[in-house]
């Protein structure tokens, strides 16, 4: 079985920018009708500028991921739009986070409550949200974001690591919960992929040792989510659930996992 998606609509929660973008594009090139949402609406709408020049169908909702009814919403809209859903790609993160997600004792309760809800909650919404509509369409593909920072282990970002390895274990409980009716999860955990975002927080230092460690001796691009992504959103993954598949070039030298 080829990875078409002719005929199916594809929510990517986070389509503007890095491997959101570059998944958005190839959906829409696979044949999908992609709704992007995207709280950098202008974005978004340069992705769906770029699916439409190249003869695919798109349309854009702004949302915010921090916001559990914005995610609804888009989900909704989604819905009422194509009175279907087949796949949700679940990729938004909060990069507003970065700067006082720490260690234990130097973080604020509060910081854990952002990055769970934008990691986590935001996930379980737009599932909660989609799943109904994907059952009554005879079943659908979620996919969700996951890092490497969730079984690290990491002596910083303790909201991002534990909200991380929620979205597995979510990933998990969809699969079990609802496979039996036609709905698959799995979960994409990244490595460093060097998004726009990543270039913009991370430090050269930081940078420097993960391309040092890594088994492929570079670090990701937004593009190296692709293909796993285009395959689990196709039926010739039909068989595959439950999965965490880690896109990180193999692994780091020092992660154990």
């Amino acid at each position: 079985m080829a990875n078409t998606l002719e005929g199916k609509v594809i929510i990517v929660a986070g389509g503007g920018n890095g491997s959101g973008r570059a998944c958005s594009l190839a959906y829409a090139a696979a044949g999908a009708s992609v709704v992007i949402g995207d709280i950098n609406a202008p974005a978004a709408e340069s992705v769906r500028e770029e699916i439409a020049r190249q003869g695919g169908s798109a349309s854009v909702f702004e949302y915010d991921g921090s916001d559990l009814d914005s995610v609804r919403s888009l989900v909704r809209f989604a819905a009422s739009t194509h009175g279907r859903i087949d796949g949700l790609h679940n990729i938004a993160g909060n990069p507003t986070l970065h700067a006082r997600d720490l260690d234990l004792l130097n973080s604020d309760v509060s910081t854990w409550e952002d990055a769970f809800r934008s990691h986590f909650s935001a996930y379980a919404v737009a599932a909660q949200e989609a799943i109904p509509v994907m059952i009554e369409s005879g079943g659908g593909s979620i996919i969700n974001t996951s890092s490497g920072m969730a079984i690290s282990g990491d002596s910083i970002k303790l909201g991002y690591q534990v909200s991380k390895r929620a979205a597995e274990l979510l990933t998990l409980h969809i699969a079990h919960a609802y496979g039996r009716r036609g709905i698959r999860s799995n979960a994409l955990r990244y490595g460093v992929i060097l998004t726009a975002n990543a270039k913009a927080h991370l430090d050269q230092a930081f940078l420097d040792d993960a391309c040092e460690r890594s088994w492929s001796g570079r670090l990701g691009e937004p593009q190296d989510a692709v293909g796993a992504a285009l395959f689990l959103m196709s039926d010739a993954a039909s068989f595959i659930n439950g999965q965490i598949i880690e896109v990180a070039g193999g692994k780091m030298s020092g992660i154990q996992g």
